[in-house]
């Protein structure tokens, strides 16, 4: 059995270890992966399906007594919280900060927060500030539990803002209308 949590554009199996690889892949019983992505990157890199695939998702681990109801959204700015490891490389948020820099993004009545920890988190709210992205936010360092970000609106003032999932590396995002 192979558990897969990783797969990246920048990083192919070696040709000289491509065999090896392809062997290791093709005899495993069961392959798991935590995204459809990581399996098609994965199958393209070793240019062979993976009939014996399947995709498993991280637990959401955040404890919620029961459903939120739905905040009034009257008025209010969509709320986009971007959690996890801040490492664009991998997680793609330098790509998220483009897209909010052109101008039919600017105009949109949107905030972001980035919440995590990672050595990209200074590099990340400099070029922020490099595009004049006056709506993002960072609240950098690892947070225990996300129950809050969610919950108590802390990434900006007013009602609760949008949050990702806890106890999994991947950045997730979710959106909310106030």
């Amino acid at each position: 059995m192979l558990i897969c949590q990783k797969s990246s554009d920048l990083y192919w199996p070696w040709d000289p270890s491509r065999e090896r690889v392809q062997a290791a892949f093709r005899h495993a019983e069961r392959v798991y992966f935590v995204s459809h992505y990581n399996r098609l990157l994965t199958e393209e890199h070793l240019a062979m399906s993976l009939p014996q695939a399947e995709v498993i998702f991280n637990p959401f681990m955040v404890q919620v007594a029961g459903p939120l109801d739905w905040p009034d959204s009257e008025g209010s700015p969509w709320r986009l919280a971007c959690v996890g490891r801040l490492y664009p490389s991998e997680k793609g948020q330098d790509w998220l900060l483009r897209v909010l820099s052109r101008p039919k993004w600017r105009e949109r009545d949107l905030e972001v927060s980035f919440f995590g920890s990672g050595v990209y988190g200074q590099g990340l709210e400099e070029m922020a500030e490099y595009l004049r992205l006056e709506k993002v936010r960072f609240c950098l360092g690892h947070q225990a539990g996300l129950a809050w970000v969610s919950w108590t609106g802390v990434a900006f003032e007013g009602r609760g803002t949008s949050a990702g999932t806890g106890g999994s590396d991947d950045v997730r995002t979710v959106w909310d209308r106030g």
